[in-house]
């Protein structure tokens, strides 16, 4: 519970820092988390002109909005949360950036709190963001005599793919433990760990460095110890074993 709470304040944080970029020199758009979605709202989004990606787990849905589209939602009374500024540059917004990652992760804890524990492996070297891992288990709170499985992703930072995967195992799983009797005997009988991102610094920079160093595939270890990161020097390339 403790570690949940750390990592929802991490996630309230990061929205009260784009909220005061909002308020201050707002960028022209924002990806915006709409909750509590429903078949009328997504058909009103729609005829709004919004793209609405849906979660594939949760009613929730994301969109790109500018500020007078969000004094458009607020009139309407449709509840939206601000994730971070719109990613214009190379990346493909279709892959979760950290932050997203730690909504989903939040989000799956939240809507199955009696088969998931999200706790943390600790903090990155460099920007000390969360290395956040989701335990999958009929009885998540306990350590139990059974099988173990971890699956992780992301240990180099241009490799998003393996994020994607994890994000994609965890839905599976949660999403069909009361439906299909395969899924709840693993998740009866295994105790599933799974960490999406080892590497958030790194991918972080990926998603704010796109237009210069795409391509990124280290960490953003301090090297020379000048607490300045430079590519050209610094970083760790993790392996995995």
């Amino acid at each position: 519970m403790k570690t949940k709470l750390l990592i929802s304040a991490l996630i309230v944080a990061c929205l009260m820092g784009v909220q005061q970029v909002f308020a201050q020199d707002a960028p022209d758009d924002f990806y915006v988390r709409i909750t509590n979605l429903t078949e009328e709202k997504t058909f009103l989004l729609k005829e709004m002109g919004f793209v609405v990606e849906r979660h594939d787990y949760l009613d929730e849905a994301l969109i790109v909005a500018n500020k007078e589209q969000l004094n458009e939602l607020s009139l309407l009374g449709i509840e939206y949360e601000i994730v971070q500024a719109f990613n214009t540059n190379g990346i493909d917004p279709e892959y979760h950036t950290y932050v997203e990652m730690l909504f989903f992760l939040d989000s799956i804890a939240s809507a199955y709190p009696e088969i998931t524990k999200l706790d943390t492996m600790g903090t990155s070297q460099f920007e000390e963001r969360y290395i956040p891992m989701i335990k999958i288990s009929d009885n998540p709170e306990l350590e139990e005599d059974e099988a173990a499985i971890l699956y992780d992703g992301m240990h180099h930072a241009r490799e998003p793919l393996g994020m994607e995967t994890c994000l994609k195992l965890i839905g599976y799983l949660v999403s069909n433990y009361d439906s299909d009797p395969d899924v709840k005997n693993w998740i009866d009988n295994i105790e599933f760990f799974i960490i999406p991102v080892l590497n958030p610094d790194g991918w972080n920079y990926v998603v704010e460095s796109a237009d210069t160093y795409p391509y990124w595939r280290k960490n953003l270890r301090d090297n020379d110890g000048d607490q300045i990161f430079d590519p050209s020097i610094d970083g760790v390339d993790p392996t995995s074993c």
